[in-house]
C-alpha cells in the first residue's frame, strides 16, 4: 500500500505582497490560502475525471496541517497548532479556484523568511483525544479520530471509481491515513512581510494529480491501515 496524500504533498509557494506598509505596530491579516491543482486546472470535488484510464471521481478531500510556523532569523513564531484543510465544499470551479483559506489572524509588521508546517497532527497533539480539546479546535470532532489507531485520521480522500468500464461509479473509494510515522515537516523558504496595508496572503498550490499518480483505484480503493 503507498503512501499517500500526508507523504506525496507538493507545494508551490508563492506571496503577495504591498509595498505600502502601516504603521509598525498595527497588526494587519494574514491568511494561507491553499489550491487543490489538477491536470493545471483547480480540482473540483464530484467531477468525474479520468484516473490511469478509468474515470472517477472524487466526493471527499480533507487534511490536516499542524505546528504552523513563521521563520525568521531572530528566532521562529508558533502561530497555529493546528488546522483542517477542508476541500470537500469546493464542488464547483469558482469555489475550487478560490481554494481554502485558514486565517492567522492579524500580526505586526516583521519580516520573515518562510513558513513551516507539518501535514497530519504533531505527536505532542495525536497523543491526545478529541475530549482532551476545546469544541473551537477542529480535533475535538471524534469522527477524525480512530480509537483502534490511537490516533487521528490525519487524511481523508474518498470517492467512486468505474473498474469494469461500464459507465457505472460502482466501487467506492475509502482512503483515511494517519499515525506518527507518516508525519511530515514541510518548509518553505521565501521572504515576505506582515503588517502590510492590504494584508498578507500566503498561496499555496497542491498538486494532486502528482499525489495520485501511482495509485490504481481499480486496486486499492479502501483502506484504513495506521502508517499507510
Amino acid at each position: 500500500m503507498p503512501a499517500l496524500i500526508v507523504f506525496g504533498l507538493l507545494v508551490l509557494f508563492s506571496c503577495k505582497t504591498s509595498n505600502n506598509l502601516e504603521t509598525p505596530g498595527v497588526p494587519a491579516s494574514l491568511k494561507m490560502n491553499f489550491k487543490a491543482i489538477y491536470l493545471n486546472q483547480p480540482f473540483v470535488i464530484n467531477k468525474k475525471y479520468q484516473v490511469n484510464g478509468h474515470t472517477t471521481m472524487f466526493t471527499r478531500l480533507d487534511f490536516f496541517i499542524s505546528t504552523i510556523q513563521l521563520l525568521s532569523p531572530q528566532g521562529d513564531t508558533t502561530i497555529r497548532d493546528v488546522a483542517l484543510l477542508d476541500f470537500t465544499s469546493l464542488d464547483d470551479s469558482l469555489k475550487a479556484d478560490a481554494g481554502y483559506t485558514v486565517d492567522l489572524g492579524k500580526l505586526s509588521a516583521k519580516a520573515y523568511t518562510g513558513v513551516r508546517f507539518g501535514v497530519g497532527v504533531a505527536a505532542s497533539l495525536n497523543a491526545k483525544r478529541p475530549i482532551d480539546y476545546s469544541d473551537s479546535s477542529p480535533l475535538a470532532d471524534a469522527s477524525f479520530y480512530w480509537d483502534a489507531w490511537q490516533s487521528y485520521i490525519f487524511s481523508k480522500l474518498e470517492g467512486k471509481v468505474d473498474t469494469d468500464g461500464s459507465g457505472q461509479l460502482k466501487t467506492g473509494i475509502t482512503l483515511h491515513t494517519g499515525g506518527d510515522t507518516i508525519y511530515r515537516i514541510i518548509t518553505l523558504n521565501k521572504t515576505f512581510l506582515t503588517g502590510s496595508a492590504d494584508g498578507q496572503n500566503l498561496q499555496f498550490n497542491i498538486d494532486f494529480a502528482q499525489i495520485i499518480k501511482d495509485l490504481d483505484f481499480t486496486v486499492v480503493n479502501s483502506t484504513h491501515n495506521k502508517g499507510d
